[in-house]
């Protein structure tokens, strides 16, 4: 797969400043509401509207928040078809916060203890093969994946795998958990598995210096460090 990024430094620090300043308005309003509905009202509210031509292309973009004392997820959430990547990165912004349902509403007095990541993805593309072609495919802090199977589906970002120390195999076990599949659906030929690549962005504390993250950088220190 051929990725061309698009975005550079400062592009990338608009948005993670932007993840963050759309989070901290919600939140200082004190009336959090976890429907979509209601948490879209609210994301449009306070949408900040100036962007420049590259940060308006359609793209697949996830927004992760963590605990920064002790790195624990705090939220994710994202929109895989490609959305305008402005608007999209913002809404996804409110609803990792707060529309997570694996997590309580962030609140603000939380805010100085989060980390928040934005992750810009290329289009997905389908592997071809099987479970065996499938392993020689992937390449751990490179690839992120997304599984199909029936109406189960799953997705994991590509820093993943390189945060929890996973091989291949790991990876594609964990894909399967995350849809809610067995692992043996990875045999079943009615599995589809996809492959996509991030340029992600992320503070290196609550309201430090945004960096741009490389798992495969990440994925080559592990391996040499063992």
């Amino acid at each position: 797969m051929t990725v061309t990024y698009l975005l550079g430094a400062k592009d990338g620090e608009l948005l993670v400043r932007a993840a963050r300043k759309i989070v901290t308005a919600i939140a200082a309003e004190g009336r959090i509401a976890r429907d979509s509905q209601r948490l879209d009202a609210a994301a449009s509210r306070h949408l900040q509207k100036t962007a420049g031509e590259k940060l308006s292309v359609p793209r697949g973009v996830f927004v992760t928040i963590k605990r920064h004392s002790d790195g624990e997820l705090r939220g994710c959430i994202g929109f895989i078809h490609p959305t305008p990547l402005w608007d999209a990165m913002q809404r996804a912004a409110a609803a990792a916060a707060f529309g997570d349902f694996r997590f309580a509403p962030l609140s603000a007095d939380e805010l100085g203890d989060v980390a928040f990541e934005v992750s810009v993805m290329t289009e997905p593309v389908l592997i071809e093969g099987g479970r065996g072609e499938w392993k020689k495919k992937i390449k751990i802090g490179r690839d992120g994946l997304i599984i199909f199977n029936g109406g189960y589906s799953g997705l994991l970002l590509p820093q993943v795998p390189t945060e929890q120390g996973w091989g291949v195999q790991e990876f594609l076990d964990n894909i399967c958990y995350k849809a809610g599949l067995a692992t043996d659906a990875l045999y079943d030929s009615g599995t589809k598995l996809m492959k996509f690549e991030c340029q992600v962005f992320a503070e290196s504390e609550p309201c430090g210096k945004v960096v741009e993250v490389v798992p495969a950088a990440a994925a080559k220190r592990r391996k040499a460090a063992k």
